[in-house]
């Protein structure tokens, strides 16, 4: 079993992954490499108490699905329930304007990419394999011991208001 089918294997046992503060600017909570692109994350609307990129954000208990998203913010979602994340972006930045930076895999073949960002979005696709967190902050392990990168490649989107 390679590291992709091992990965969806587990998805519905555990779908919460961290995003590795090392990826953003400790200055403005901006990613590094989009930091030209997208300033400034003001809440994190897929996170847990360990795992947040800012001071302001939603876990599993507050159910982000049930809330409005008014805040210019950072989205790392649930690969089980990409779609439907996607859609709900999609759907508050119509009817409020916000701004997102979502951190996704690229699977430029799915449905949530046509319907939602090729020729809607900006999309920066991230050199290498993220190596994302357990819910309690902790880089992810393999069977071995081993730090764990993500199976698959990562983009960077950004769903922003058209001037």
């Amino acid at each position: 079993m390679n590291n992709a089918t091992s990965h969806l294997a587990i998805i519905k046992v555990n779908d919460e992954y961290g995003t590795p503060l090392s990826l953003f600017s400790d200055k403005d909570h901006t990613p590094k490499e989009v930091r030209k692109f997208f300033r400034k994350v003001r809440f994190d609307y897929f996170a847990s108490e360990k795992n947040h990129v800012v001071q302001d954000y939603y876990t599993i208990k507050d159910n982000a699905f049930n809330k409005e998203w008014k805040k210019r913010g950072f989205c790392n979602f649930p690969y089980s329930q990409i779609y439907k994340c996607m859609e709900k972006a999609w759907k508050e930045h119509e009817k409020y304007g916000t701004e997102f930076l979502i951190l996704c895999y690229s699977k430029t073949d799915t449905a949530f990419w046509h319907e939602f960002i090729e020729g809607k979005c900006e999309y920066y696709f991230h050199k290498g394999r993220i190596k994302f967190l357990d819910k309690d902050g902790q880089v992810l392990l393999d069977k071995n011991g081993h730090e764990q990168s993500s199976p698959y490649p990562s983009v960077w989107v950004i769903i922003r208001k058209k001037e």
